[in-house]
């Protein structure tokens, strides 16, 4: 890569800039071969975690896990069901993929609500979350995986605002779903 003429690492290396550390390895913005450790410092290259998750709505209540406190991503948080979406999986498979493993159920019908950016990626980095409301399953919804979950349970809307979330903005969010799940639920 080219500054003014000169090598990045070159201009980097007149100019004194001081660098972080090298945590590579990473490619340059050209993604075509590995950096030197003035380049990569410069040009790290991230991953986005895709995600795709959702609620269980009955009787006007909605089911969020509540994620152990050794969890990697928002421990002790309530939250919704699912996880990552493994390579070459759509959105729609990762969540009855994880509402079977998690729940024990086999969803028959769900709503994509939306799709959200990452509520902390400084913390947890880059991430895309699709969000789902699953209007109709068979079976009843159990830990399957406590590993993962100390527990889950049904929530009222009056509940929402006193739980520590994964995001501040679910309560808004849950609401809306709750709302739409009651009007789509079918028996």
């Amino acid at each position: 890569m080219l500054v003014g003429g000169q090598s990045l690492t070159a201009w980097v290396q007149h100019y004194q800039i001081q660098l972080p550390p090298f945590k590579g390895p990473y490619l340059t913005a050209d993604d075509d071969f590995l950096a030197t450790r003035a380049d990569a410092a410069l040009l790290p290259i991230t991953t986005m975690r895709v995600t795709s998750g959702g609620v269980l709505v009955r009787d006007c209540r909605i089911l969020l896990a509540r994620r152990r406190a050794d969890r990697e991503y928002y421990p002790g948080a309530w939250d919704i069901i699912g996880g990552h979406c493994r390579e070459g999986e759509s959105p729609q498979a990762a969540l009855a993929r994880e509402m079977n493993e998690e729940l024990g159920i086999e969803v028959l019908r769900a709503l994509e609500f939306g799709v959200f950016s990452e509520p902390d990626p400084a913390r947890y980095g880059p991430g895309k979350h699709h969000m789902f409301v699953a209007t109709q399953w068979r079976g009843t919804p159990f830990n399957t995986c406590p590993e993962e979950h100390d527990e889950i349970r049904w929530f009222a809307n009056r509940d929402l605002r006193n739980l520590l979330l994964a995001s501040p903005a679910y309560v808004d969010l849950l609401q809306q779903i709750m709302v739409v799940g009651a009007s789509e639920v079918q028996p």
